[in-house]
């Protein structure tokens, strides 16, 4: 909640609340928050059941996708 309405260094991209998905609908969310990339995943089961994808950026770049929840995992090589 501290973060939300800022902007992050350097890169200039908007923190904005997690919510904002459900009024934005994007196709693919970009997750900078890797650790805690378990719990972003099951409060936005919505999100994926809905056709959107979530772009895990590290450690290992991963897209996740599907509509269980947790979502279906695949790595980039």
């Amino acid at each position: 909640p501290l973060q939300e309405y800022l902007i992050s260094p350097s890169s200039r991209i908007a923190v904005v609340k997690s919510d904002a998905i459900y009024e934005a609908k994007p196709d693919i969310v970009i997750l900078f928050a890797w650790r805690y990339r378990d719990a972003i995943i099951a409060r936005h089961g919505r999100f994926l059941e809905e056709g959107g994808r979530i772009l895990v950026s590290l450690p290992d770049v991963q897209w996740v996708a599907g509509g269980d929840g947790r979502g279906a995992r695949s790595e980039w090589s």
